[in-house]
């Protein structure tokens, strides 16, 4: 870790938040992200990403072709 190098001003408060902010934060960015996870991937997506695997999987078979 490095230390700032920015001169420290004597009257300058430090802010912090103590713990209940801190919590109510977390619990509410879980709770979204949770709801965010639940839901299912849109078919359009789906279909690119089997794409890319289809893909990786043809390249990877040109490698293995290619060494032997």
């Amino acid at each position: 870790m490095t230390k700032s190098s920015a001169p420290k001003d004597s009257n300058a408060r430090e802010t912090t938040l103590d713990g209940k902010p801190l919590d109510a934060l977390g619990r509410a960015l879980r709770s979204h992200y949770d709801d965010l996870l639940r839901q299912p991937l849109p078919a359009r997506f789906e279909a690119l990403l089997a794409e890319l695997d289809a893909e990786e999987k043809a390249a990877r078979r040109r490698t293995e072709r290619d060494r032997d």
